[in-house]
C-alpha cells in the first residue's frame, strides 16, 4: 500500500471517479475485461466509510479541546490556591528550618505537566501531618478542610487530564483509521485506472469522466 496524504480534494475526485463507473456505457466496457460492481461498489463504500471517520475525527478533536478547556481552567484554580497556601507555609515555616524540611516550600514547576499534580497532592499531604502548620492556617481563618478541599480539585484535575488523554488518543485511533482507508481507496483507483486506460482506450471522453486525462 503506498503512502498516500489524507486530501478531501482528492476524496472528491475519487469518489467521483467511482461513481461515474456506474455510467452504463463505461460499465459495460469495464465489464467486458471482468471489471464489475464488485470493485466499483468497494470504492464507493470506502468513500463512505471515510466521510463517517472524517466526521466522527472532527468530534473526536472537539470533545479533545473541550476537556482540555475544563482542564485549563481547573489548573488554573489549583495553581492559585497552592500558591496562596504556599505564601502561608512560608510564612509559617520561616523560622523553623526542621519544619521547613520536611516540607517543600519551594514552588514546584509545571513541567513536566502531568507530575505537577501530583506533586502538589504530596505537598498538601505533607501539611496535613502538621499540626503546627494545620493550626497556624487556621488562625489565619482558612476553613478546617482547606487541604482536604484543594486535594479534591486536585484529583479532579488528574481525572480532567486523564480525559484530555483519552480523547487525544481516540483521536488518533480514528486519524489513522481513516488514513488506511484513504491510501487503501487509493490503490484501488490505481487498480481501477489501469483497467479503464485499457477498456476505455478508444473513448477518451469516457476516461475524462473517471478523471483520466488524456494526451491529445
Amino acid at each position: 500500500m503506498k503512502t498516500t496524504k489524507w486530501s478531501l480534494r482528492d476524496l472528491a475526485r475519487l469518489n467521483t471517479a467511482f461513481n461515474n463507473c456506474k455510467n452504463p456505457e463505461i460499465k459495460s466496457k469495464l465489464e467486458i475485461i471482468g471489471v464489475g460492481d464488485i470493485l466499483v461498489d468497494k470504492g464507493i463504500n470506502l468513500h463512505s466509510d471515510i466521510v463517517d471517520l472524517d466526521m466522527k475525527h472532527k468530534n473526536e478533536l472537539q470533545e479533545k479541546s473541550q476537556a482540555f478547556t475544563l482542564y485549563k481552567e481547573k489548573r488554573d484554580e489549583c495553581q492559585n490556591d497552592y500558591d496562596t497556601i504556599l505564601h502561608f507555609v512560608r510564612i509559617a515555616t520561616r523560622f523553623n528550618s526542621n519544619l521547613s524540611l520536611r516540607i517543600r516550600t519551594t514552588a514546584i514547576p509545571e513541567n513536566p505537566v502531568d507530575e505537577w499534580p501530583y506533586q502538589i497532592d504530596l505537598f498538601y499531604e505533607s501539611l496535613e501531618k502538621e499540626p503546627f502548620i494545620m493550626n497556624f492556617l487556621k488562625e489565619r481563618k482558612f476553613p478546617d478542610d482547606i487541604i482536604r478541599t484543594n486535594r479534591a480539585k486536585i484529583k479532579t484535575l488528574i481525572d480532567l487530564r486523564s480525559r484530555v488523554d483519552t480523547e487525544k488518543g481516540q483521536a488518533e485511533d480514528v486519524r489513522r483509521e481513516r488514513d488506511s482507508k484513504f491510501a487503501e481507496l487509493t490503490d484501488l483507483w490505481w487498480e481501477l485506472k489501469s483497467y479503464a486506460v485499457f477498456a476505455l482506450k478508444d473513448t477518451p471522453q469516457l476516461l475524462e469522466e473517471l478523471g483520466i486525462k488524456v494526451k491529445s
